[in-house]
């Protein structure tokens, strides 16, 4: 799995970013993403990063809000997945 694209519709809070990040079988993988204090609504990628996965795998996404208030909302996200 590679490419991480995360698309939010509203402004992530000024006091704190929102942290992304692909989990397999309950483990955090690199492939990350830090959407910043005080990004408008937008589309984010991580374009770097990947790691592997075998079929059985259970892959799953945690976000992490660090702003005091309620995070940006998150509308879509989306990998690719190659051979």
């Amino acid at each position: 799995i590679r490419i991480l694209y995360i698309a939010t519709a509203t402004t992530q809070p000024s006091s704190g970013s929102i942290v992304v990040t692909l989990r397999k079988n309950g483990a955090s993988q690199t492939l990350t993403l830090t959407i910043s204090a005080g990004a408008a609504a937008g589309t984010f990628s991580n374009t770097s990063n990947s790691f592997t996965f075998a079929a059985g795998d259970l892959i799953s996404v945690q976000c992490q809000n660090n702003a005091s208030g309620n995070s940006a909302n998150v509308i879509a996200w989306s990998v690719q997945v190659t051979r």
